[in-house]
């Protein structure tokens, strides 16, 4: 499967796009310290994004990429990936200890699944 080679190159690859990452937050002045009030939370960012594989429209799949981040550390804290009938919903990511503090954006538990 196509996507499989795709999503083992992306895996192996965190290193770098976490260091990608970072380096542009702090090129555009994005980087921020963690403030005192939060210090014993983790905010976590998660968001998905979707992707078809190539083919015909008749065979085409599709699925959805979901990745979950420190919003201080920048480090990577989830990355998965599921078909397309997997709605975006909080419940898609088991990496939550009772300190976090998790943002979505207004899709998230939108959508059936």
């Amino acid at each position: 499967m196509v996507k499989s080679a795709v999503w083992k190159r992306i895996r192996n690859c965190v290193t770098w796009l976490q260091w990608l990452c970072e380096n542009i937050y702090r090129n555009q002045g994005l980087l921020v310290d963690k403030p005192p009030f939060l210090t014993n939370k983790r905010i976590c960012l998660i968001d998905a994004t979707e992707d078809a594989s190539s083919g015909s429209a008749a065979n085409k799949k599709f699925y959805r990429l979901y990745y979950c981040i420190d919003l201080f550390t920048r480090c990577i804290i989830a990355l998965h990936r599921t078909d397309r009938k997997i709605g975006e919903k909080i419940s898609n990511f088991t990496c939550f200890k009772k300190d976090a503090m998790v943002i979505g954006d207004r899709i998230t538990e939108q959508y059936p699944g």
